[in-house]
């Protein structure tokens, strides 16, 4: 499940990720971005990825990956905020993609996060 939570600033997007992620969460995020950000405006991105993260549908997987073929030129900075010791090593991996850069946070820092995405 994907929820949108409230941003605390205007070039960006904040979600929270947590249980099993289907083709309608994604469905659902990336209605959001096109009425907030269009085709073309570059956006950052705060994700809060829970402890209960189950992965995802087979649908939600084909629509994440459509969602991300359509608009990863409109991300520039991506904090990713979770406890799981893992993502902070995919996260780092990130930074290969082009165009957009990604960095982890425990959930202690997300001031820091929100702060890293407004520099």
């Amino acid at each position: 499940m994907i929820s949108l939570l409230p941003s605390r600033s205007d070039s960006a997007i904040a979600i929270e990720a947590g249980g099993k992620i289907t083709k309608d969460d994604i469905e659902t995020f990336e209605g959001y971005i096109e009425e907030s950000f269009g085709d073309h405006d570059d956006f950052n991105c705060l994700m809060i990825i829970n402890d209960d993260l189950d992965g995802y549908s087979i649908e939600g997987l084909f629509e994440d990956m459509k969602l991300d073929l359509e608009h990863m030129s409109q991300f520039n900075k991506c904090a990713v905020v979770s406890e799981k010791n893992w993502l902070e090593k995919t996260t780092e991996m990130g930074n290969y993609l082009p165009g957009i850069e990604m960095k982890h946070f425990n959930q202690e820092e997300t001031d820091e996060a929100w702060n890293w995405l407004k520099q």
